[in-house]
C-alpha cells in the first residue's frame, strides 16, 4: 500500500476509513483527526484480510455515501458511513439525520417469538420491489417526532 495524503483524501474516503475501522476496533475514530485514523489503519496493512468478490452497486442517495447496494453493513457500520460517529447511543430501529434530511430505518426481518417479545414482533415485511411495510415501534404515536 502506497502512502497516502490523508488530507486529499475526500469526505466519503474518509468515511470509508471510518468505517473499515469500526469494523476491526468496533468504535469510530472522531477525536484524533486523520492522521490518526490512517495511522492506525496502517497497522494492520500486513494482516491477513479476507477478500470477497462482491457485485456492489453505487446509489445516489443526494451526496457522497461509502454505502453501495447488495452489501451487508451492521447498524453501526451504516450510522458511521452517514457520519454519525456514536452509533452506540442509538437504542431505536429507526434514526433521522436532520443535516441529510434522511430516515435510516433498521429492520429485523427473520424473527423467532423466542428472541423476541410481543411488543417487539414487528410485522415487517417486503410488498414489491420498491414498496416495504415497515410496522412502527409500539412506542411511537402519530405525534411524535418518529412518527411524523
Amino acid at each position: 500500500m502506497d502512502e497516502v495524503d490523508v488530507n486529499r483524501l475526500s469526505e466519503k474516503e474518509i468515511r470509508m476509513l471510518q468505517m473499515f475501522h469500526y469494523s476491526v476496533w468496533l468504535h469510530a475514530e472522531e477525536d484524533n483527526g486523520r492522521d490518526t485514523l490512517y495511522m492506525k489503519l496502517m497497522q494492520i496493512k500486513n494482516s491477513p484480510v479476507l477478500l470477497a468478490d462482491i457485485i456492489d452497486e453505487p446509489v445516489n442517495i443526494g451526496f457522497d455515501c461509502p454505502l453501495d447496494l447488495h452489501c451487508t453493513y451492521t447498524r453501526d457500520k451504516i450510522l458511521v458511513a452517514m457520519n454519525y460517529m456514536k452509533p452506540s447511543t442509538i437504542r431505536e430501529g429507526v434514526k433521522y439525520l436532520p443535516e441529510k434530511k434522511i430516515d435510516l430505518f433498521f429492520i429485523t426481518l427473520n424473527k423467532s417469538d423466542k428472541d423476541y417479545s410481543p411488543t417487539t414482533l414487528y410485522n415487517d415485511y417486503s410488498i414489491n420491489e420498491t414498496l416495504f411495510h415497515w410496522q412502527s415501534q409500539s412506542t411511537t404515536s402519530e405525534a411524535s417526532t418518529t412518527g411524523k
